[in-house]
């Protein structure tokens, strides 16, 4: 049994930002500089545009969570590959 809370479900491992493009066979991208993103998140700072800069953020991030709490109670060994 699981204890209420909040928990972080994800693999062992942690997957780069190609890896993900590579399982979804991406044919097309769109990079920009983050020069460009950080700009704009700051222009969302000043013109009070929240939802702008909370998606900036995460594209700013690195967005690696541990899962070390879930797994106290849950062990699976699933990754990228079983999908």
């Amino acid at each position: 049994s699981v204890p209420p809370g909040i928990y972080n479900v994800s693999d062992l491992e942690a997957y780069t930002f190609n890896d993900l493009i590579e399982k979804n066979r991406c044919k097309r991208q769109i990079i920009f500089p983050k020069v460009v993103i950080k700009s704009l998140y700051y222009i969302s700072i000043i013109f009070c545009m929240n939802k702008l800069k909370d998606n900036l953020i995460k594209l700013l991030s690195d967005s690696i969570y541990s899962s070390k709490k879930i797994r106290k109670h849950v062990n699976y060994n699933f990754g990228l590959n079983d999908i």
